[in-house]
C-alpha cells in the first residue's frame, strides 16, 4: 500500500523562496517618491494637453450656439468661447475659422476677412481656408482678390466654367452663375475678358426659361468649344422659334472636341430636325444628310430615343415620294431601337396598309392604338386595315372610337360611309 504524501511548500531557507516581506519605516517614502517622479514626468503633458482639452471643449460648445438660428446673445456668447480657444492655443487655425462665421453671421466683412486671413496664415497650405477667404472676398464685394485667391489655389477659368456647366445641368441656376462669375474673373485676371457674358450675369431675368437660356449662353462663351453646353444652347435656340441660332450652336458643337456624353450622332440628329421642322423654308436634303450622318457616326449618347427617332424621321421624310418599301424598312429599323415607338407603330401600318398588305397593318395599327390613346389617327388606320381584311364590325368599332376622339377626323368618317353603304 502506497501512502499519499502531500507536497509541503519550502522553506523559507530554501533557496526558491524569496525574502520574507518586511515593512519598514523606508516603504511609504518610496511610494511618494515614486508619485513625486511621476507627477514631474506628466506635468509637461498636462501642461500641454491641458489647454488644448479646454480650447476644444469652448469650440464645440460655440459650434452648438452657431448650428441653430442664433440671437444677438447667443452670437456674443459663442465669440466669447472662441476668442478664450484662441488665447489658449493661439496657433490653431480652428477657432478662428468659427470667429470668421460669427462675423459672417453678423454680416461683417471686414471682420470676417480678418479672422478668415488669421486662420489660413496659421496653415497656409490649406485649399479649404483658401476657399474660404475667397467666398468671403466674393461676400464683401472684391472679387479680383478673391479671383486671385482662386488661382493661387489652382483653379483655372476652364475648371470652374466646367464646374458652372456642372451645377446647371444639375438645375441650381444659382451655382452655376456664381461659377460662371469666378471662371469670367479668372479670365480677366489672365487679360482675356468676356464683356458681354459679365453683362448676361448682371442682368439675369427672373423668369425661369429665360434665365436658364442667359446662363447657356454664357456657359458657351466661358466654355468655349464644350459639346454639351453648345448642344444644350442649340436645343434651347429650338424651343424659342430661333433656328438661326440653334443652326450656328450645332454647328460650333460639331466642330468641338469630342465629349462623353454627347456625340456627334447627337448633334446631328437635332440638325436633321431642324432642317425638316424648324428651318424657314424646310430642305428635305439637308435634313436627310444631317440623319444619314447621324446613323453613319453611331455614337448616341446622351438621349439614346434619338437612334429610333432618326429611323422614323427618315421614313417620314420617305412618305412624300411614296416610297412605302423603305418607309417599312425603316420603321421596322425604329421598332428594333424602341419597341414602344407609339409613331413608328403608326407608320409602319400605313406603309403595309398602301402596300397592299391589310393583314400585316392591322396588328401594327392595333399596337399604335395602345401607345397613343388619346389620338384618332391610329383607330382610323386600324379601321381601315380590318375593313381590307373583311372584318367589318371590328373596323366600324375602331372607325367609331377615331371619331370619338377627333370628329373632324375626315379618313375616319369617309372609311366609316364607306361601310355603310356596303352590301
Amino acid at each position: 500500500m502506497r501512502l499519499a504524501v502531500s507536497k509541503l511548500p519550502p522553506p523559507t531557507d530554501s533557496p526558491t523562496a524569496g525574502p520574507s516581506p518586511r515593512p519598514g519605516r523606508w516603504q511609504p517614502r518610496r511610494l511618494l517618491l515614486g508619485a513625486l517622479l511621476v507627477a514631474i514626468c506628466l506635468a509637461p503633458l498636462a501642461a500641454l494637453l491641458g489647454p488644448a482639452v479646454l480650447a476644444a471643449s469652448l469650440a464645440r460648445r460655440a459650434a452648438e450656439l452657431l448650428a441653430a438660428p442664433a440671437d444677438d446673445a447667443a452670437l456674443a456668447a459663442a465669440e466669447a468661447d472662441l476668442l478664450r480657444a484662441t488665447r489658449l492655443v493661439p496657433d490653431d487655425p480652428g477657432p478662428f475659422r468659427e470667429l470668421a462665421r460669427v462675423a459672417e453671421r453678423r454680416g461683417d466683412h471686414a471682420a470676417e476677412l480678418a479672422l478668415r486671413g488669421q486662420a489660413l496664415r496659421r496653415e497656409p497650405g490649406s485649399l479649404l481656408m483658401s476657399y474660404e477667404l475667397a467666398l468671403a472676398y466674393e461676400r464683401a464685394g472684391h472679387p479680383a482678390a478673391a479671383a486671385a485667391l482662386w488661382r493661387a489655389a489652382g483653379l483655372s477659368p476652364l475648371e470652374a466654367a466646367m464646374r458652372g456647366v456642372g451645377a446647371f445641368e444639375a438645375g441650381d441656376d444659382r451655382a452655376a452663375a456664381a461659377w460662371y462669375r469666378r471662371a469670367i474673373d479668372l479670365l480677366a485676371l489672365a487679360g482675356d475678358d468676356v464683356p458681354g457674358a459679365r453683362a448676361a450675369l448682371a442682368a439675369l431675368p427672373a423668369d425661369p426659361e429665360a434665365r436658364r437660356m442667359a446662363l447657356l449662353r454664357v456657359g458657351a462663351d466661358v466654355a468655349p468649344g464644350h459639346r454639351p453646353t453648345l448642344y444644350d444652347l442649340g436645343r434651347a435656340a429650338l424651343a424659342e422659334g430661333d433656328w438661326r441660332a440653334a443652326v450656328s450652336a450645332f454647328g460650333q458643337a460639331l466642330a468641338a472636341p469630342d465629349a462623353r456624353d454627347v456625340g456627334v450622332s447627337n448633334v446631328q440628329h437635332m440638325i436633321g430636325r431642324l432642317w425638316q421642322y424648324e428651318a424657314e423654308p424646310p430642305n428635305r436634303e439637308l435634313a436627310w444628310a444631317a440623319y444619314e450622318q447621324a446613323l453613319v457616326a453611331d455614337d448616341f449618347r446622351r438621349d439614346r430615343w434619338q437612334i429610333a427617332e432618326t429611323h422614323h424621321q427618315r421614313a417620314v421624310l420617305l412618305t412624300a415620294p411614296g416610297a412605302w418599301a423603305l418607309v417599312a424598312d425603316e420603321e421596322r429599323k425604329a421598332l428594333a431601337a424602341n419597341p414602344d415607338h407609339g409613331y413608328a407603330e403608326l407608320g409602319l401600318a400605313v406603309a403595309l396598309l398602301e402596300l397592299g398588305r391589310p393583314a400585316e397593318a392591322a396588328p401594327h395599327a392595333r399596337r399604335a392604338v395602345e401607345l397613343l390613346p388619346a389620338q384618332a389617327e391610329p383607330n382610323a388606320r386600324l379601321g381601315q386595315a380590318l375593313a381590307a381584311a373583311g372584318d367589318a364590325d371590328g373596323a366600324r368599332a375602331a372607325l367609331r372610337q377615331a371619331l370619338a376622339l377627333d370628329p373632324a377626323n375626315a379618313r375616319a368618317a369617309a372609311a366609316l360611309r364607306a361601310l355603310e353603304v356596303a352590301p
